[in-house]
């Protein structure tokens, strides 16, 4: 199999959030199942709806990264979704 496609999960979903060490397990549980992807996307994030155009603060932003890190570490690509709540697209300017 294509190690750019396949099975994986998508965070995606209405309600609680996971925990971070949740999420980590999923991503081992990935790893042992020939699991190829993990994309963060829960809908209560603030920061990947109504304020995606925001920075997360910092103690998130390090949490996203750390947890990328962990997928990278367990072969497991990791991904962001964000969605534009306007269902515009925008083009963003470079810092």
């Amino acid at each position: 199999m294509n190690p750019h496609h396949g099975l994986g999960v998508i965070e995606g979903f209405f309600g609680p959030p996971w925990s971070n060490p949740a999420r980590r397990e999923m991503i081992d549980f990935l790893s042992a199942h020939d699991g190829h992807f993990y994309i963060y996307a829960p809908k209560r994030d603030p920061y990947l709806r109504k304020r995606w155009q925001e920075s997360h603060p910092a103690e998130n932003w390090n949490e996203l990264r750390g947890l990328a890190t962990y997928s990278r570490a367990k072969g497991i690509r990791f991904g962001v979704g964000l969605l534009d709540p306007k269902g515009t697209s925008r083009k963003l300017e470079k810092d």
